[in-house]
């Protein structure tokens, strides 16, 4: 702005270079004078006159305020960042921690299942093998007892004729004493047939009730796994953002949203011990009926030693089937000499 005159003497002339539409004459009093002591009127104008145009007021802008920093409280932006970035390490280290976790938690989960599952099959293939052997047992009693009986009749038989005492009545009574005593160790062997098939019967329930136990187990201990992982985080996490609160950061956890996340993660690392559980349950069955026929016929065939799986039956000649009297002989039973005619 230019001044024309002493400012404290007489009035001045503002020349403001910012305006475009004429010079402005401001005075102390109501008119208007020059350097040279002459005057002009100012028509009233208190505020001056205007030499050739219409008379404008000015006033300064005010100052613009210097922008504030808002990372000026954590001592600038480099030191906001790294702030942030220390808390978003811990919160990532906090969720591999959870992985972490959940991971070793589901290898402990298989690891159970195989150990178990082999316990399970050999428990299974050892009830199997009773089955079949107790099937190897009564086949072979029952052959035993029915070569007795065959052998018994065909001698008893052979033994008439050569006394010449061969008759329907004598080989009658041959076939039905060897019927009763075959027919008795017949029932000897199927009572021990259906005992080892009950014995098999009640080790195959305690077995089911092992798989269900464990599968009862397995499932209380997922929970308590997930329960587990999800506490500690979730205790982390909340204590993760009390720090950042007490440090005013504006960045805060979204907590809800990140628990859920975590135990989501760790239920689904988790489940998916199950599906193996139902496969390899799967994978065991108790033999069927005719699967243990079948194992009996080969065992039988091959002349197998069941040993202490035998079962118990005699093929001896009761004392009481041996003759008395004139005519005892080795038959297993009394008999007369056919009559001789002539």
């Amino acid at each position: 702005m230019i001044q024309l005159g002493p400012s404290n003497t007489a009035p001045f002339l503002n020349i403001d270079p910012r305006e475009s539409s004429g010079l402005s004459v401001y005075g102390p009093n109501s008119g208007l004078s020059y350097t040279d002591g002459s005057s002009v009127s100012s028509s009233g104008n208190t505020g001056g006159s205007v030499l050739g145009t219409t008379t404008n007021s000015f006033s300064a802008p005010a100052p613009t305020p210097a922008p504030v920093d808002p990372f000026a409280a954590y001592g600038g932006k480099a030191a906001y960042d790294g702030l942030v970035a220390g808390f978003d390490a811990e919160k990532n280290a906090l969720f591999n921690s959870a992985n972490t976790a959940g991971d070793g938690a589901s290898i402990g989960q298989r690891t159970s299942i195989m150990d178990f599952m082999n316990d399970y099959g050999r428990g299974q293939r050892g009830i199997d093998q009773s089955r079949v052997n107790a099937n190897t047992a009564k086949q072979q009693g029952s052959n035993s007892i029915r070569d007795m009986v065959g052998q018994g009749i065909n001698s008893g038989n052979m033994m008439l004729s050569n006394r010449n005492a061969g008759n329907s009545s004598g080989a009658d009574a041959i076939a039905r004493a060897y019927a009763q005593l075959g027919n008795q160790q017949m029932a000897n062997v199927g009572n021990q047939f259906e005992q080892s098939q009950s014995a098999a019967d009640m080790q195959q329930m305690e077995l089911g009730n092992d798989v269900t136990n464990f599968q009862r187990k397995f499932e209380d201990n997922k929970q308590a796994s997930i329960n587990q992982i999800t506490q500690e985080v979730n205790t982390l996490l909340d204590g993760l953002d009390a720090r950042m609160a007490t440090a005013n950061l504006p960045e805060r956890i979204a907590l809800d949203q990140e628990k859920g996340r975590i135990k989501a993660e760790a239920i689904a690392k988790l489940s998916q011990q199950d599906q193996l559980l139902g496969q390899e349950r799967a994978k065991i069955n108790p033999i069927s009926r005719e699967e243990q026929a079948r194992q009996a016929n080969i065992d039988v065939n091959a002349g197998r030693d069941l040993g202490a799986d035998a079962f118990n039956f005699s093929t001896d000649v009761p004392a009481q089937f041996q003759g008395t009297g004139g005519f005892s002989s080795g038959l297993p039973i009394f008999t007369a000499p056919r009559k001789r005619e002539g």
